[in-house]
């Protein structure tokens, strides 16, 4: 899943991955995104693309998900400024905590 987050992220003109921690049901990402780039559009364009992937390989979830919504329509975002380097040790510490 982190590589297919990295990957999916190269598409979008200067946004940098920087933590990527994937649980059971949880993702945790680290992003440097332009201004341009509205964070409710990139955090759109990850649940649907692989929402996607999840239906192509996965196909008797369409029957379970009809109406396609995978993914909760929920998402936490904060920016990180001066304390990135706190942000990055949490996210670490969420994968050791599990």
């Amino acid at each position: 899943v982190s590589k297919q987050i990295h990957r999916l992220s190269d598409q979008k003109d200067k946004l940098e991955v920087l933590e990527v921690k994937v649980q059971r049901d949880l993702v945790f990402l680290v992003v440097s995104i332009p201004p341009k780039l509205a964070i409710s559009q990139y955090i759109g364009f990850l649940k649907g693309k692989f929402a996607l992937r999840l239906f192509d390989r996965f196909t008797q979830l369409r029957k379970k998900y009809w109406r396609q919504h995978v993914w909760s329509r929920r998402y936490c975002m904060s920016t990180a400024g001066l304390i990135e380097e706190r942000i990055r040790k949490y996210v670490n510490w969420q994968s050791k905590k599990e």
